[in-house]
């Protein structure tokens, strides 16, 4: 599979796929500022242990951010 098919327009973005293939959660790893002083989430850890505690992924998506791809013909 390659990342034109999952819809990767950005780097980086994260992948969660589960033991049955199939996508569970896409987008950004964290949204850490840069300023220590503000909190920020954990999107894939949070969304890694929602899939192991067989709950719900919430987001299950965040938007891409991060440098675009060019994608070649």
């Amino acid at each position: 599979m390659s990342l034109a098919v999952l819809g990767q327009f950005s780097t980086p973005t994260a992948y969660l796929i589960d033991n049955e293939g199939i996508l569970r959660y896409k987008g950004q790893i964290h949204n850490h500022p840069t300023h220590p002083l503000i909190e920020g989430v954990d999107f894939l850890k949070n969304a890694i242990l929602a899939l192991f505690q067989g709950e719900e992924i919430q987001p299950a998506q965040t938007q891409q951010v991060g440098t675009p791809l060019i994608w070649r013909k």
